[in-house]
């Protein structure tokens, strides 16, 4: 997971970090962090703080990582011209958009 821990909310880091869960900030993102690590899939904001997941995929690709990239987001009307333009500034990395909200489930 890239991004502030804080993401994750309460006591989430420590129960994440026990799961297998690695988080890292955006400017620790280089390759020994990737070889260490070797994730089954990086996710991030679609916009944090200091990066946006166009930052994050450039470097990904930069770095050969060929894994499944998932940026969380709130509900966005256009998402699909999002997943566009991040996948053709880093042709071959596996991205998708996780849409993330925080009201409750209705019940059916």
């Amino acid at each position: 997971m890239i991004g502030p821990l804080k993401l994750t909310g309460g006591g989430g880091p420590a129960i994440l970090r026990q799961q297998g869960y690695r988080f890292a900030e955006f400017d620790d993102l280089e390759a020994g962090l990737l070889l260490e690590a070797m994730p089954d899939m990086v996710v991030s904001p679609l916009i944090g703080q200091d990066f946006d997941a166009m930052d994050v995929a450039r470097r990904l690709a930069q770095l050969g990582y060929r894994g499944p990239y998932r940026a969380l987001t709130a509900p966005l009307p256009r998402p699909g011209l999002v997943k566009a333009e991040v996948m053709a500034d880093a042709p071959g990395l596996d991205f998708d958009l996780v849409v993330v909200s925080h009201e409750p489930d209705r019940p059916g």
